[in-house]
């Protein structure tokens, strides 16, 4: 599939760039894991994404903690240690949240 062809609305290109989305995602949070005992690494994903997104990310992405958007974040069990990564914020409340966090 041609880069060109990415975002053209099409099924095939959608689930291309959530595959990339993950992959990108992966590697950064191998990258900033690279010690067992460090900070925990929370990966939030979109409150739009569809529950078989999360999963997928959930089965790819190891080293951090895959959490959905939906309904919010408990902030209770964030640490100001703790690394946080948003994939996708896609809504405002994702966004109210990302700023929260940071």
């Amino acid at each position: 599939h041609p880069i060109h062809m990415l975002g053209d609305g099409s099924l095939r290109s959608t689930l291309e760039a959530e595959d990339a989305n993950i992959a990108f995602a992966s590697k950064l949070v191998k990258g900033l894991a690279p010690f067992p005992f460090g900070p925990k690494i929370n990966v939030f994903m979109s409150s739009a994404a569809s529950n078989s997104y999360v999963t997928k990310a959930k089965t790819k992405i190891k080293g951090g903690q895959v959490l959905p958007l939906k309904g919010g974040v408990d902030e209770e069990v964030l640490s100001e240690k703790d690394i946080c990564v948003m994939v996708t914020p896609s809504t405002r409340s994702d966004y109210q949240i990302a700023e929260k966090l940071a």
